[in-house]
């Protein structure tokens, strides 16, 4: 019995015609499938919605911007601009312009000195956002008086026909929001 086996092993010459079709199938089966794959994920990446990527911008703004306010004792309006205490440094207040040829948003700080604020100089600008066409952050007035709400509005440059109107409550005295 061990020398047909043997006999056998030593006539083996390769592989049969039928196992190289059925070898060269399966590698055509799994090669369809996986081309197959990459299509299909190729096509759905190119479906996904990639006009709106405002709402998370806007999200971080919103809730950068309210916890800012909410952690603010004092609130100045000088000059059109509100100026919020910062939270990283507390003598420190900021305020934020847009620049409209490059759509970014810059947080400017300023100190208060007599009671009047002043830019700090070197490291005063630092990025916030990109992508806006308009930007605005203002106390809500009531008779000429602030009434405790601060009013975001946000236009983003890839949706310039929605503009995001933002109302952030102030939850210190409105009398702690100072008019200059």
């Amino acid at each position: 019995m061990f020398k047909n086996i043997q006999r056998f092993s030593l006539n083996n010459q390769g592989h049969t015609l039928i196992e190289l079709i059925v070898t060269l199938g399966i590698m055509a089966m799994v090669l369809t499938l996986c081309f197959g794959t990459i299509g299909f994920f190729n096509t759905m990446i190119s479906k996904i919605d990639t006009t709106h990527p405002s709402e998370s911008d806007l999200r971080f703004l919103h809730v950068f911007l309210q916890k800012q306010i909410e952690s603010s004792d004092t609130l100045y309006l000088s000059g059109g601009e509100l100026y919020v205490r910062d939270m990283e440094t507390p003598t420190y207040f900021n305020h934020y312009k847009i620049n409209s040829t490059s759509g970014l948003l810059y947080r400017y700080k300023s100190k208060e000195i007599n009671g009047v604020l002043k830019d700090i100089g070197a490291g005063e600008k630092s990025q916030l956002t990109s992508s806006l066409s308009a930007f605005s952050l203002q106390p809500s007035l009531t008779n000429g008086q602030p009434d405790g709400n601060i009013l975001l509005d946000v236009q983003f440059e890839n949706d310039p026909n929605q503009t995001y109107e933002i109302i952030i409550y102030y939850p210190g005295n409105p009398e702690n929001i100072k008019i200059q």
